[in-house]
């Protein structure tokens, strides 16, 4: 356990992560799905205040914007650190929680941070405050960080974290006067999934499109790419100088390059998503005597869809969505839309749909 978690993206941004929390009130950090912030962070924390002899005195929370996430995550984190939930590691949702005499470290849902605000509306004890998962904006997110930004004053010792998946970590930063960001790229863990799959290395060509405007990452991501180019991998960078647009904007010009020409299919793959090695084995063998097939999409799907009631209906609401989605698409487009995580393209359909449009992202 201990070497998967020094595997993560998270990991390697653990020091800069604890200095900044020490030196802030607070810190905006970002990060896509799977770099491991929801789970390592407060770990962090928790273990950097027990070597700072700090632990009997340590109170974090870290708030989940749905009761399941909150308890889920309570128990891997608990399973991390070889515990039982409600030693170190415990939850509190509406109508049930589990915590004990040494916990240091619960995971609420937003509702109930903000109803014990209602009664202790200094948070007495609490030495840290996470929220996770910002970037899904609703009424109760919201007013947590109206009420949590009013505290500051009262609670200079206090530090907030906010966490987001995505890129508006600018936004937070703003309201909270310019808290410093950090972001965890998940550069490295994609780029070796890619490397790896299986398919004959002269009949695949890889282009990492990097869209950062951050110099430092842009520098570590050709490193790992001229990593994999010196052990025989046919792997090209390829930075966008121009930003404006829409997000598939990146791909459109790549998709122009001379060297594409002489492919035949296009295997896209969210930042946060990892192909088994045999993705393409299993994705390409549809297109064979198929010419009017242009796209394979893998998609998300729960794990845990038969373990109750609740994951039931989210399984159905999921598949409900992308089937909708999908033949919405392709009744008013020229092609089907892309919800993202991974899929494969035939280029021809693509080039006689009209290529990359506004639309897709």
């Amino acid at each position: 356990m201990v070497e998967f978690r020094r595997s993560l993206p998270a990991y390697k941004a653990r020091d800069a992560l604890l200095n900044s929390i020490s030196q802030n009130q607070v810190v905006v950090v970002s990060g896509e799905t799977g770099c491991g912030k929801t789970t390592q962070l407060p770990q962090y924390i928790l273990e950097s205040e027990i070597e700072a002899a700090r632990g009997a005195a340590c109170s974090i929370i870290c708030t989940q914007p749905r009761r399941i996430s909150a308890m889920s995550v309570a128990e891997r984190v608990a399973a991390e650190r070889g515990e039982n939930l409600g030693e170190s590691v415990g939850y509190k949702v509406r109508l049930e929680g589990m915590k004990g005499r040494d916990t240091r470290l619960l995971f609420f849902t937003t509702s109930i941070l903000l109803r014990r605000l209602l009664v202790d509306r200094n948070l007495q004890g609490i030495t840290h405050v996470i929220v996770d998962e910002i970037h899904e904006r609703g009424m109760n997110e919201d007013f947590l960080l109206i009420v949590l930004k009013e505290l500051l004053p009262r609670r200079p010792e206090l530090r907030l974290i906010l966490m987001s998946a995505t890129l508006n970590a600018e936004l937070f930063s703003s309201y909270f006067g310019g808290a410093p960001m950090i972001d965890i790229p998940v550069y490295e863990q994609s780029i070796l999934a890619v490397c790896e799959l299986d398919w004959p290395k002269d009949r695949l060509l890889i282009q990492v499109l990097d869209d950062s405007d951050d110099e430092s990452i842009q520098w570590l991501i050709k490193e790992e790419v001229s990593k994999w180019s010196q052990k025989g991998v046919n792997i090209i960078y390829r930075h966008r100088l121009v930003r404006t647009g829409y997000k598939a904007g990146n791909l459109k010009s790549a998709m122009n390059c001379d060297y594409v020409k002489a492919y035949e299919f296009v295997a896209i793959f969210d930042a946060d998503f990892q192909p088994n090695s045999d993705f393409l084995t299993q994705t390409i063998p549809h297109f064979k005597d198929n010419p009017e097939l242009g796209l394979v999409q893998a998609r998300w799907a729960f794990v845990n869809k038969d373990e109750n009631l609740l994951t039931r209906l989210q399984n159905i609401n999921l598949c409900f969505h992308f089937e909708v989605e999908q033949q919405v698409n392709g009744v008013f487009l020229n092609f089907f839309g892309f919800n993202g995580t991974a899929g494969v393209w035939r280029i021809k359909a693509l080039e006689d749909s009209g290529g990359w449009q506004r639309g897709q992202r």
